[in-house]
């Protein structure tokens, strides 16, 4: 099978093109018209308006940084999506997910439990991955559109603007793939070096949607 051909969507992190280069399943192109697969990173939160809310204190987003990614996604049509951090809460979103703008205790290692059982791999249902996610918000999913593939309990505060009425979760949502959309929204960081099993598991994920 030949390698598939993934475009990072704005400066790459130097971390993401170690980890993609140590797959030889994959291969980084600088051509978005070339790639058989988009991967949207982390970084900076998105503007609340993008999910129709408007943001609360402690909010720091980049509308430069959703207008690259917003360009990308247009260019992307069918093909598949895989966001990492803030990346996974984009796809989440623009397949019709929401979001909650400020969480706790989502910035060092904690266990993450895998919901779906994957052919051939370690990670079969009920299986436990520690990883890290850094950030403070969370992906609201779209249960008609989205499955839930990875949850965790860690989270104790999450806060919405007044005007939105939705309750606290049963878990924190860490892993989410939409059908409709082709995209895979992953909050942990695969491309950490010290979490190979998250490494792995993310690999797996894709293996089992995309190839």
């Amino acid at each position: 099978m030949s390698k598939q051909l993934v475009f990072v969507v704005g400066s790459t992190d130097s971390r993401l093109n170690v980890m993609w280069n140590s797959n030889p399943d994959y291969a980084l192109t600088p051509s978005i018209d070339k790639a058989d697969i988009l991967c949207f990173q982390g970084g900076m939160d998105m503007h609340p308006s993008l999910y129709n809310e408007d943001p609360i204190p402690g909010v720091y987003f980049s509308k430069d940084r959703d207008r690259i990614d917003l360009d990308a996604w247009d260019k992307a049509g069918t093909r598949p999506k895989v966001g990492i951090c803030r990346g996974g809460q984009f796809l989440n979103v623009m397949s019709e997910g929401s979001m909650w703008q400020n969480v706790d205790n989502h910035g060092t290692s904690h266990t993450m439990i895998n919901l779906l059982d994957i052919p051939r791999s370690f990670v079969n249902s009920g299986a436990e991955i520690e990883v890290t996610s850094d950030h403070h918000q969370m992906m609201v999913p779209n249960h008609h559109y989205g499955e839930v593939l990875g949850i965790a309990n860690v989270a104790t505060v999450f806060d919405a603007p007044k005007n939105v009425e939705r309750l606290a979760p049963e878990y924190d949502t860490e892993v989410v793939f939409y059908n409709h959309t082709q995209s895979l929204c992953f909050q942990p960081h695969p491309e950490y070096d010290m979490k190979i099993m998250t490494r792995t598991y993310f690999f797996k994920l894709m293996e089992f949607f995309f190839r």
